[in-house]
């Protein structure tokens, strides 16, 4: 539930890094492959936005994408730490 839940909330908070970052672009998937290449990570969060108006997904799909989703938590929350030079 905490990644269906959570994926509008992504799907904004990506689009407001890329315009922190000089991207105009409104698209989703634009903000996606902007956090891809500044986050330096190689997949799950299109699959994580992709989740926006979904009701639910199976145990086995949560677990295959909830490795992805600490993962992007952990790289996005250094990059904005790194804005005020906390390390």
């Amino acid at each position: 539930m905490l990644i269906i839940r959570s994926a509008p909330a992504w799907a904004s908070l990506l689009q407001n890094l890329a315009r922190l970052d000089g991207v105009t672009s409104s698209d989703v998937t634009a903000a996606v492959r902007h956090a891809e290449r500044t986050l330096n990570l190689t997949s799950g969060l299109e699959e994580i936005v992709a989740l926006v108006g979904v009701k639910e997904i199976t145990s086995e799909h949560a677990v295959k994408l909830f490795p992805a989703y600490l993962e992007t938590v952990e790289r996005l929350t250094k990059h904005v730490d790194g804005w005020s030079g906390v390390k």
